[in-house]
């Protein structure tokens, strides 16, 4: 056995490492920029716009997107070695040049003149739209029209260092310039300090985590910063794991409690009246979905026009506790709340788990085995409980398998509908406003707790029944 689980674990290695490369690939593919989405609109003034250059930056190099992406890439020889320090938002405008003109001497003079230029503009200027815009566009016939612009603002302009006409001098020289064959030459680069290697070990040391400034990596547990909040994702998935795990759980052991004696008397007791009775019930149950109970239940017992019993949404009063309520007043108070949820966390397992427990019985029952024991005078009860239902089991570990990454998916449509701030609405509210931190982190969660209800089942198996050999 612990040679087994040895085992297992070191396979669990190189698989999240690829689950966190998928990951890593997911979140560097995103659309949009995530220093914009961050710093959220600091630039919208103009006299902000030097300012707003800075703090880019540092929130760039709080990130690590000033760093190459991955410990070895593929580029042309037209490519330096430093783009990766260029701003990610002129990035894309620098590679499509490079395509163009393939010319990195001349291309870099002509990008440091409008960087420069713009720094020492005064925000006002009319022209600086237009070296904005010359940072964004790779068209070659709309930079000559910008170009051209650029030449009548001349004789408003009295810098002699960084005057307009160098911009329009070195666009000349790049296109005089063509080397566009470098573009054709592979070369592979190999990157020491990475971004990947920071996401995944942070910007400290690699194996404590010592000195780390802006990031622990996220395999110990540091899943950056939200887009939408700007608040640690770490910290805002475990400020709503606490209700999911509860609603999870709770409807899971309440499913089993109420489902193996169902199972098990209606598999021992194929046909009879209660066999049957059962059956199409729990049939019933399993296929009404569980968006269209937790909309009934509501409408039923929490409408004020028809009952009142329950509240219809949330896990706790608007208002809050009151500060004088005893630990065992704050229980009560919330048990309200939480009886629709859990009917509806518990009916679709109830149903399932007991059709899978009657028909395991039911199998069971059948064999030589069984006919065996109660022939040597075993009780009805010791024939059902010690023998048919203990090798029963085994449909129940596999689903066991599934319930550990089921606890976040299986939760984001009936929290969305009771209004509960667990997982599942943090996830909508995460696909609704692109917030690819928090949806990189429940991808990166949901693949480990999937590794882990495998495992957990192979170890319960083998519990189940010693002839299983978990040697290889």
């Amino acid at each position: 056995m612990l040679i087994y689980i040895i085992k297992r674990i070191l396979v669990f290695i190189p698989t999240l490492f690829i689950i966190c490369i998928l990951a890593f690939i997911i979140n560097n593919s995103t659309p949009g920029d995530p220093v914009s989405r961050l710093l959220n609109g600091e630039s919208d003034k103009p006299e902000n716009h030097n300012f707003y250059a800075i703090r880019y930056q540092q929130v760039q190099h709080q990130l690590g997107l000033d760093l190459p992406v991955f410990y070895f890439s593929i580029s042309s020889f037209a490519e330096p070695d430093t783009l990766y320090k260029v701003d990610s938002q002129h990035r894309r405008t620098i590679k499509l040049l490079l395509i163009q003109f393939g010319n990195w001497n001349y291309l870099s003079d002509y990008y440091l003149l409008i960087s420069k230029k713009k720094q020492f503009t005064n925000s006002s200027a009319v022209y600086y739209n237009d070296l904005e815009q010359l940072m964004k566009i790779s068209n070659e016939a709309e930079v000559d029209v910008i170009i051209q612009r650029l030449a009548a603002y001349l004789p408003q302009e009295r810098s002699s260092k960084n005057d307009l006409s160098s911009i329009g001098s070195a666009w000349q020289q790049m296109k005089a310039h063509k080397t566009v064959w470098k573009n054709y030459i592979p070369v592979i680069r190999f990157n020491g300090t990475n971004q990947f290697h920071r996401w995944l070990f942070g910007d400290g040391s690699a194996l404590t985590g010592e000195n780390a400034i802006y990031t622990r990596g996220i395999i110990r547990g540091d899943f950056g910063k939200s887009y939408s909040t700007g608040k640690s994702v770490s910290r805002q998935l475990l400020e709503k794991t606490r209700y999911t795990l509860f609603f999870s759980i709770a409807g899971i052991l309440i499913a089993f409690l109420i489902s193996i004696p169902i199972g098990v008397k209606a598999g021992s007791s194929f046909g009879s009246f209660f066999d049957r009775w059962s059956s199409r019930t729990l049939a019933l149950l399993y296929a009404v979905p569980a968006f269209f109970v937790a909309t009934l239940l509501i409408m039923l017992f929490a409408n004020p026009d028809l009952i009142k019993w329950f509240p219809s949404s949330g896990v706790a009063p608007a208002e809050g506790f009151d500060k004088s309520l005893s630990f065992w007043k704050i229980i009560l108070t919330s048990i309200p709340y939480l009886i629709l949820p859990l009917i509806c966390y518990t009916y679709g397992s109830l149903a399932f788990l007991s059709r899978a427990i009657r028909s395991g019985v039911q199998e069971e029952m059948k064999k030589a085995y069984i006919l065996t024991a109660r022939a040597k005078g075993l009780q009805e009860n010791d024939v059902i409980w010690k023998h048919a239902f203990r090798n029963a089991l085994f449909p129940l570990i596999t689903i066991l398998a599934y319930v550990l990454p089921g606890i976040i998916g299986g939760s984001v449509i009936l929290e969305t509908i009771f209004s509960i701030p667990g997982l599942g609405s943090e996830i909508i509210n995460a696909v609704f406003n692109q917030d690819y931190p928090v949806i990189i982190a429940v991808f990166l969660i949901t693949g480990l707790l999937t590794m882990t209800g495998y495992f957990l089942a192979d170890i319960l198996y083998s519990l189940a029944d010693p002839r299983i050999n978990l040697k290889a």
